[in-house]
């Protein structure tokens, strides 16, 4: 009796192709991966604004980094990057920053916009930053007001912004205010001019060559 009921159920068991290994292999990857983009987009949830604005920092510093020297951001990376500057501005306007450090990100993240508001904003972000005693905020106003300079097309005034000259295959120290003096850039955070020309040649250097080619 049980064997009459047992050989349906192996005929029903062997009809039609069992799926291949590699397939049921390749299921159980994708239900991985699912279950962690899932707990990755949760993590990301359950992030307060102020945690979320320190993650797109370090972010856009990995990004930053990997293309010190080269011709411009890239396609992919000035994405990412314009994606996080838009992500800071809702986060900002929903919930404005209360700490310094919070205020500091704001700042680090705006700065990378081409947008005068934007820009304004990241320059009280960072004077609020350094007025509740972070001191590393002073470069960040001091290059929120050159970018703001440089959208209206005027001379920069501290001299921290370098543009990409494609004719000329190099970077530039954009044209800077003569007016400005060594000690009104140490004020702010920012290196002596002979020093910001150094830099200049440091983005042109042999180290790059091969980069920016």
């Amino acid at each position: 009796m049980n064997e009459k009921l047992s050989r349906p159920c192996a005929r029903l068991a062997s009809d039609g192709p069992r799926p291949p290994l590699s397939m049921l292999a390749a299921l159980r990857v994708l239900g991985t991966g699912l279950l962690v983009a899932l707990g990755l987009s949760l993590l990301a949830a359950c992030q307060s604004p102020e945690q979320e604005l320190a993650s797109m920092v370090d972010s856009n510093r990995r990004d930053l980094l990997a293309l010190e020297g080269t011709a411009g951001l890239g396609k992919k990376v000035h994405g990412r990057v314009a994606r996080r500057v838009e992500r800071a501005r809702e986060l900002i306007r929903r919930t404005p920053p209360t700490s310094p450090a919070a205020c500091m990100n704001g700042a680090r993240l705006l700065v990378r916009s081409d947008s005068a508001v934007d820009l304004a904003l990241a320059e009280e972000l960072g004077r609020l930053a350094a007025a509740a005693g972070l001191q590393d905020a002073l470069p960040l106003v001091a290059e929120a007001v050159d970018r703001q300079l440089l959208i209206s097309d005027r001379p920069q005034r501290y001299g921290t912004v370098y543009v990409w000259v494609p004719v000329l295959k190099a970077w530039r120290l954009y044209d800077v205010d003569p007016t400005t003096t060594d000690e009104d850039r140490a004020a702010m955070g920012v290196r002596p001019f002979r020093e910001l020309v150094a830099r200049e040649q440091e983005l042109n250097g042999e180290r790059w060559q091969d980069r920016i080619r």
